[in-house]
């Protein structure tokens, strides 16, 4: 079994890479050579589907493109092959993971259960939100085929405009899903608690504290997060907090002292043993490197 990276697609398919962070895929003969195999997936992929049809297979669940559809895969997912209609038109965007950390980083987006769960997604667009998408691609083949000043600038800020359209259209998807069914029990507790952990006014608690909050113990807390996530309630608080920490240490504008208060810790001391413990690095280092 192959895999799908960076490198692979370098060496193996014709694409406009940038710095070994993504590379933009638009060839069809060169992408149907390759899905004699199976490959297992390193990376963030989007298709875009401007005209046609395309059958991917994931884990042996079958996906249907059509045009104006936007299917995104998340890494650690087996692609076992695609069939393409003849008149099948698409973009495609290979990012790896590291700068979808940094484009999530940059953007100081919080994301859903639903983003959490998610494995693949097809999100259907109209022929605006199609369009938008589009010129944005543009934009972004045409910088990474230029020189000059700023350029890896550019491309970044387009990369994160990117992320937000995409994250915007997976938002309203996801508000349709809402409506269209009725939550059981465990899904209401993670869904009030992604609200309660992702609410800028309300210092980050522990994990009895959240669960106080929502009235159940903690032991079940735990274990409904794990079961929708794959991750301890624990492991979630942890992870938001490191994110948020990371993004503040970032801003000069606060000191770490302000930014240990802001985010619930006794003091700057246990902040700095939290950081440390989970990124190798004190917060000092962290924002000076």
């Amino acid at each position: 079994m192959k895999t799908v990276n960076i490198q692979e697609i370098e060496q193996n398919i014709v694409a406009l890479s940038y710095n070994k962070d993504f590379a933009i895929i638009d060839n069809i003969t060169e992408i149907a050579k390759q899905f004699d195999d199976v490959f297992a997936i390193e990376g963030y992929i989007a298709v875009i589907v401007h005209k046609g049809t395309c059958n991917i297979k994931i884990k042996e669940q079958l996906f249907e493109l059509s045009a104006r559809d936007i299917f995104i895969c998340n890494p650690r997912n087996i692609l076992e092959g695609a069939m393409f209609s003849l008149d099948f038109e698409f973009v495609g965007l290979f990012l790896s993971p590291n700068y979808v950390d940094h484009l999530i980083e940059q953007t100081n987006l919080t994301v859903s259960l639903r983003m959490i769960t998610m494995k693949h997604e097809i999100l259907h667009t109209t022929e605006e939100e199609m369009q938008r998408i589009v010129e944005y691609m543009k934009l972004l083949r045409s910088k990474l085929s230029s020189t000059g000043s700023y350029k890896e600038q550019v491309i970044d800020r387009l990369m994160q405009i990117m992320v937000y359209e995409i994250i915007g259209l997976m938002e309203d998807s996801e508000k349709e899903f809402l409506m269209k069914r009725e939550y059981i029990s465990a899904e209401n507790i993670m869904q009030k608690f992604l609200s309660l952990i992702q609410n800028e006014s309300i210092a980050y608690l522990n994990v009895t504290e959240y669960a106080n909050l929502l009235h159940i113990s903690p032991k079940y807390f735990s274990s409904v997060c794990k079961k929708l996530t794959g991750k301890t309630a624990s492991e979630i608080i942890n992870d938001e907090i490191i994110k948020q920490s990371s993004f503040l240490l970032r801003n000069n504008q606060l000191s770490i002292k302000q930014i240990s208060s802001r985010l619930g810790f006794v003091n700057q001391s246990h902040f700095g043993t939290f950081f440390r413990r989970h990124t190798g690095l004190s917060p000092q280092q962290y924002r000076e490197q």
